[in-house]
C-alpha cells in the first residue's frame, strides 16, 4: 500500500475534524456527552467581559439586612447590659423626682381690735411695766413684750368693741418681705380729723391697737367667728409658747397720740375691715386671708381679694 503524501493526510484529517464538528451531538441512550450550557456568575463575567456594567459586576447585595440586624442586636445587647450594671444615682429624702424641696414655713398674724374707755391706758400701762426688764434687742425680750400686750388686751376684752384678725402661711422669703408690707401699712393708717380728746373712763373714746406678729411655723387656726370669744382666741393663739419661734412683731395703735379720741366713723374709715363683736349678722371667710367679712361683701377689705 503507497503512502499518500503527508500534505493529503494533513488535509484528510483537518476535513473529518471539521465535519465531526459541524454534526449534532451523539447520544448514547440518556447521557448527552456535550455538557449543557451554564448562567455564568457575575463575578466570573466580569472577569471575562470587562464590558459588563459595574452593578452587575458587583454581584448581589445581600450583605446589607444581615449586617444592620448584626449592628441592632449588637448595640441593644450593649445598652442593656449598661442599665443592669449601672449604680443607682443617691437622691436626697426632700429632693425626689417629681417634688420641689420643701421650704420653711412662717405663719404671719395680725389681729386688731379697737378698745373703748380707758382700755388704751391698761395696756400702755402692762406695756411699760415689761418694757423696764425686757430687751427687745433679743428673742426672748420681744416675747415677753408680745406676751404683755396679749394679755393686757385679754383682760380688757369687756371694752373690745370692734375686731378683725388675718393669716397667712409663707415661706420663709416671702413671710418677711409680707411682714414689711404690713408693718409698714399698719404706721400709715392715721385718722384724717381727730374728734377731741378723751377723758378718763369715756366709753365714746375708742382707740385701735393692732398686733403683728411673725413665726416659725404655724399656729393653730383661727376662730370661725369674730365675736367677744372669737377675739380673746385670735389674740391667745398668736403667740408661740418658745420665744425663739417668733421671729418678729410690731405693735401699732390709731390715733398715735395716746390722749387723742376718734368715733365710730373715723375708726370704719381707717379700718374698713373691723366689725363688731356684737353684732350677729352673718359672715363669711376670705379665702386669701381668712378674714370674717359680712355676707353680703364682694370683696375683703382686709387684703382685697374678690
Amino acid at each position: 500500500m503507497r503512502a499518500l503524501p503527508v500534505t493529503v493526510a494533513l488535509a484528510s484529517l483537518v476535513g473529518a475534524t471539521v465535519a465531526d464538528a459541524q454534526t449534532a451531538p451523539r447520544e448514547f441512550g440518556p447521557v448527552l456527552l456535550a455538557p449543557p450550557p451554564r448562567p455564568v456568575p457575575p463575578a466570573e463575567r466580569r472577569l471575562t467581559s470587562p464590558a459588563v456594567a459595574p452593578r452587575d459586576a458587583l454581584g448581589p447585595r445581600r450583605w446589607g439586612p444581615g449586617a444592620l440586624a448584626g449592628l441592632f442586636v449588637a448595640g441593644f445587647g450593649a445598652t442593656v447590659t449598661w442599665l443592669a450594671t449601672k449604680p443607682a444615682a443617691p437622691v436626697a429624702p426632700r429632693e425626689r423626682r417629681g417634688h420641689a424641696p420643701a421650704q420653711p414655713v412662717v405663719e404671719l398674724r395680725r389681729v386688731t381690735v379697737s378698745v373703748a374707755g380707758n382700755g388704751r391706758h391698761v395696756i400702755e400701762a402692762a406695756l411699760a411695766e415689761v418694757a423696764g426688764h425686757a430687751d427687745a434687742t433679743t428673742a426672748a425680750g420681744r416675747h415677753a413684750l408680745v406676751t404683755a400686750v396679749r394679755d393686757a388686751i385679754v383682760q380688757t376684752r369687756a371694752l373690745v368693741a370692734h375686731g378683725a384678725f388675718q393669716s397667712w402661711q409663707l415661706g420663709a422669703p416671702q413671710g418677711e418681705e409680707a411682714y414689711a408690707v404690713a408693718a409698714k401699712s399698719l404706721r400709715g393708717r392715721r385718722p384724717r380729723s381727730i374728734t377731741g380728746y378723751a377723758r378718763p373712763g369715756d366709753p365714746t373714746s375708742l382707740a385701735a391697737v393692732t398686733l403683728l406678729v411673725l413665726v416659725r411655723g404655724t399656729l393653730a387656726p383661727l376662730p370661725a367667728a369674730l365675736d367677744a370669744r372669737g377675739v380673746v382666741a385670735a389674740l391667745e393663739s398668736m403667740v408661740p409658747q418658745r420665744h425663739d419661734m417668733l421671729l418678729a412683731a410690731d405693735l401699732a395703735w390709731a390715733p398715735p397720740d395716746p390722749g387723742a379720741r376718734i368715733t365710730d366713723d373715723e375708726l370704719a374709715a381707717i379700718f374698713p375691715e373691723l366689725l363688731s363683736v356684737y353684732d350677729a349678722a352673718p359672715r363669711r371667710a376670705c379665702a386669701a386671708c381668712h378674714a370674717q367679712v359680712r355676707a353680703e361683701a364682694s370683696r375683703c377689705p382686709a387684703c382685697g381679694a374678690g
